[in-house]
C-alpha cells in the first residue's frame, strides 16, 4: 500500500520521516486528497489578518474567519478521531469577536 503522501498531487512534498511527512501547498486541495480519518495532526500558521496591509497580500479580517472556517471544514474529514488541528494565529489577530465565530465554527465542525 502507498504511503499517505505519495498519493498528495496538488502539493509539494518538504520532507517525510518515520512519523510522516510535512506537504506546502493549497490546504485546501491537499486536504481534499487525504482519505477520511488519516490524518493524525494538522498543522498550519497562515498569514495573520494585520491591522496593516503587507506586501504578500494578508486578508482582511473577514477574509480570513472565512478562510479558517473553510479551512476547519476541510480539515475535519482528514482527521482521526484522536487527530488534532493546530492554527498558529499569532498575536496580531484585529477583534477578539471574530475569534469566537471560528471556534463557534470549529466546534458545530465536531472538532
Amino acid at each position: 500500500m502507498a504511503k499517505l503522501h505519495e498519493q498528495i498531487t496538488s502539493g509539494r512534498v518538504v520532507y517525510t520521516t518515520r512519523a510522516g511527512a510535512q506537504v506546502c501547498g493549497d490546504s485546501r486541495k491537499v486536504l481534499a486528497e487525504l482519505p477520511e480519518t488519516s490524518v493524525d495532526l494538522i498543522m498550519t500558521s497562515p498569514p495573520f489578518p494585520l491591522l496593516r496591509q503587507k506586501e504578500y497580500g494578508n486578508k482582511d479580517q473577514a477574509e480570513y474567519v472565512d478562510w479558517l472556517v473553510e479551512f476547519v471544514e476541510a480539515a475535519k474529514p482528514a482527521l482521526k478521531e484522536t487527530g488534532s488541528l493546530v492554527i498558529d494565529i499569532g498575536g496580531a489577530y484585529q477583534k477578539v469577536d471574530r475569534c469566537d465565530h471560528c471556534t463557534s465554527s470549529a466546534r458545530s465542525s465536531g472538532l
